[in-house]
């Protein structure tokens, strides 16, 4: 592919395969889609505080467009129609008989979604990849995805939830990259 060149199946998410029978079919309690947002994290922690009801555990928010999204250390992210997946989830961990775990326990959420990350590229896009310390996934040490958690506070007195959230580079071009140390699937694969 041409550095510069861009994909011809551009465009927005399909939301005919992001519908309710998806949530259902992967178990989660709540998934939409929204058309633009500035960062699907930010947003998710927003509505799980004023809504924790409405917005429970496995509840996934995705966007389209993310304008501001940011990674570890406030790193700005954003994701062009088309070219990356945003997507955010709610966490709100706890044991078999359903007390809430120990908010110490929530530090591996990043590495355990990073370990997660790597298997579903593998199994759905054939790439090898791998975990870089502590919430990045790479590909031939080039950054493809990152993990941010996040604590969103408990309302009266609930424990906090988790917002995990992940940027994957999907379809751009070399070009395209903010920078030189990260790839996409469509550099990776060739497809």
């Amino acid at each position: 592919m041409d550095d510069h060149a861009q994909p011809e199946s551009r465009g927005p998410l399909d939301r005919t395969l992001l519908g309710p029978g998806l949530a259902r079919e992967a178990g989660l309690s709540r998934l939409e889609v929204l058309d633009e947002i500035d960062s699907t994290n930010a947003e998710l922690l927003r509505r799980a505080e004023a809504d924790p009801d409405g917005w429970g555990d496995l509840s996934v928010l995705v966007a389209d467009h993310q304008t501001a999204g940011r990674g570890r250390l406030h790193r700005h992210w954003e994701s062009p129609v088309g070219v990356a997946v945003a997507v955010s989830v709610v966490l709100r961990p706890h044991n078999a008989t359903g007390r809430p775990l120990p908010t110490q326990s929530y530090s591996w959420f990043s590495p355990l979604a990073a370990l997660a990350l790597r298997e579903a590229l593998a199994e759905t896009a054939g790439v090898e990849a791998s975990v870089k310390w502590p919430n990045d996934v790479v590909v031939d040490g080039l950054k493809i995805s990152g993990i941010l958690a996040q604590l969103a506070p408990g309302a009266h007195g609930a424990p906090p939830a988790v917002v995990l959230g992940t940027g994957i580079n999907v379809g751009q071009a070399q070009g395209e990259l903010p920078v030189p140390t990260a790839t996409s699937l469509a550099i990776a694969t060739g497809r």
